[in-house]
């Protein structure tokens, strides 16, 4: 379900570290569309690194910059990892601060489940746990950019819905084993792993 207000869209995605390396990112259609190729996401990339500050070690608060003369992006450093939103200068930034904020959290929380007594974001927790936090990503925004949801518990409620149906073994679902899924399920899980191996493909043939 979109949220409601006005101007609840985001161009882009981001979740790069400080060389401007791609952990993890989703393109919306308007950001396609400004951004086609991976040569031209990438090189907006290190466009967007460039410009904002550098880590200090410790968690920042979230901040803004302008990039070029149409993009804004809402971004926050934390230890290793920019999470990055983009969105044009005409959109709503208090509801996408607010999905910064979110987004962070969901993306620490999935980060930590196989690190235990760890709470923080590293791109080492971000490598670690990609196809979860590749489904958050999904989660907070739909591919045309709208904005679906800002609050971190909702987003990780809806990430755990996601691990359920598809017998995901992630840990923040239940999980269903193989032996008790129907073939529907079976095929659909099937192509869910297909499509991550895909984009995960895609996101390493872009790095450097």
């Amino acid at each position: 379900m979109a949220m409601s207000g006005a101007a609840s869209q985001v161009l882009a995605l981001l979740v790069l570290d400080q060389e401007s390396n791609r952990l993890a990112v989703k393109y919306c259609t308007n950001g396609t569309k400004l951004f086609p190729t991976v040569d031209a996401q990438r090189k907006f990339e290190k466009k967007v690194i460039g410009k904002l500050a550098k880590p200090t070690g410790r968690p920042t608060e979230g901040d803004v910059a302008l990039i070029g003369d149409y993009q804004l992006v809402l971004y926050k450093i934390i230890n290793d990892v920019y999470v990055c939103i983009v969105c044009s200068v005409q959109d709503n930034e208090v509801i996408l601060a607010q999905l910064l904020e979110g987004l962070c959290q969901a993306l620490t929380t999935v980060g930590n489940v196989s690190f235990v007594g760890n709470h923080s974001l590293t791109k080492q927790t971000v490598l670690e746990n990609l196809d979860q936090v590749l489904l958050v990503l999904d989660e907070v925004a739909d591919d045309n950019g709208i904005v679906m949801e800002i609050d971190e518990e909702k987003i990780m409620a809806r990430i755990r819905m996601q691990d359920v149906e598809t017998g995901g073994d992630s840990g923040l679902g239940s999980g269903l084993s193989e032996s008790n899924q129907s073939e529907p399920e079976r095929v659909f899980q099937q192509a869910t792993q297909a499509a991550k191996k895909r984009l995960l493909e895609s996101l390493l043939g872009g790095r450097g």
